[in-house]
């Protein structure tokens, strides 16, 4: 069965959206870096002479995966979003032992389950306390875990609040910022939503790409923006990307606002529609993203669909300076889902689904 189906059709069964959109191409399954910037930048892709560095994986975690989407690194452990988790939807995983410590995050429509996740905030609340924020956009419920209390109670664990949305709000992604949140919005409104702590007082900022005709309906367009939303640890710096768009985009997180701060373009968004399709006209763009202290990391694709596989993977990774400047590639020997950094010890985390899912490890220089 073809991943894009299995996701859009999770995506449409779970009505996120009021109306099924489809694709013919596969999606890929889903500030401490710069100064404020006032006004955004874009800078071309055409960049024929930048270094390029051949990486050898220097370990291959052991841990069964079922088939992972996304991850993020934090204290040595990786929470992974495994969509056929059978514990849990998120594993927890010792990097250094190498070894499954739970999951949690159950499939189901009982109290506490989810139908899907689309992303995890794992936040600093404070000095002496860290939560665990899991988004599922079918149910419209955030829903907050203590760190601490997670660990001592594994896959029984259960969340300590929950925040619930409108019915009809139609958000593919919740990304804690500093006091408040944005949600990536499709819509028709603007890129993202800007709510307060309690998920209300709705306000839209942010630009969705050019149109690639002005006679395309503005909510078909927002929905061609569908893709993943990756925040810094400090929740300063949002990079988004658009899977049919060869486009990776950074913006600056203020406390309650975003603002655009600069646009990468290999190939500007380019579609064509055909009643309930929308068929891209440029191949993949980037499939995920990850930021340490001094760079933004993308991994990029630039392949038309493979036909022949259940999915498309990338392996390269776009290094940009905090100031959107590429300044090199990064080569590696399987091709990826995902990636994730361990900021600390500057190691690359893919998620690598062929011949069978696992997750691979390489040391970033200097």
């Amino acid at each position: 069965m073809k991943l894009i189906y299995l996701i859009n059709k999770q995506m449409t069964d779970l009505k996120i959206y009021s109306k099924k959109w489809s694709f013919s191409m596969k999606i890929p399954v889903l500030s401490i870096l710069f100064s404020f910037i006032i006004s955004s930048c874009t800078f071309s892709g055409k960049d024929d002479d930048i270094p390029v560095v051949n990486l050898s994986s220097v370990d291959s975690l052991s841990v069964y995966m079922g088939l992972p989407l996304f991850a993020e690194f934090y204290d040595n452990k990786l929470f992974v979003m495994d969509l056929y988790g059978e514990d849990g939807f998120i594993k927890v995983i010792d990097v250094k032992k190498d070894s499954l410590l739970f999951s949690f995050a159950k499939q189901g429509n009982g109290p506490h389950e989810y139908l899907h996740i689309s992303n995890i905030n794992i936040v600093n609340e404070n000095l002496s306390e860290t939560t665990i924020g899991v988004f599922d956009p079918a149910s419209k419920k955030y829903r907050i875990y203590s760190y601490d209390s997670l660990f001592a109670q594994g896959t029984n664990a259960v969340p300590v609040s929950t925040l619930n949305l409108p019915e009809g709000s139609r958000y593919t992604e919740l990304i804690r910022l500093d006091s408040a949140f944005a949600a990536t919005d499709l819509s028709g409104k603007g890129r993202f939503a800007i709510l307060d702590s309690s998920l209300e007082n709705e306000r839209h900022v942010c630009d969705y790409r050019p149109k690639p005709a002005a006679s395309v309906p503005n909510t078909i367009h927002a929905m061609a923006h569908h893709g993943k939303t990756f925040v810094s640890p400090d929740r300063k710096t949002i990079a988004n990307i658009i899977y049919i768009a060869e486009v990776f985009s950074v913006f600056h997180a203020d406390r309650r606002d975003i603002v655009p701060a600069w646009d990468y373009v290999v190939k500007e968004m380019d579609y064509k529609t055909d009643g309930d399709r929308i068929d891209s006209n440029t191949p993949l763009g980037y499939l995920s993203a990850a930021m340490d202290d001094e760079y933004i990391y993308g991994l990029f694709c630039g392949k038309e669909e493979d036909k022949q596989s259940s999915a498309t993977y990338a392996n390269e990774i776009h290094v940009f300076s905090g100031e959107g400047k590429l300044i090199r590639k990064l080569h590696f020997e399987a091709s990826a889902f995902g990636i994730t950094i361990d900021r600390e010890n500057r190691i690359l985390y893919t998620l690598v689904h062929e011949p069978e899912p696992h997750i691979l490890a390489y040391r970033l220089s200097k």
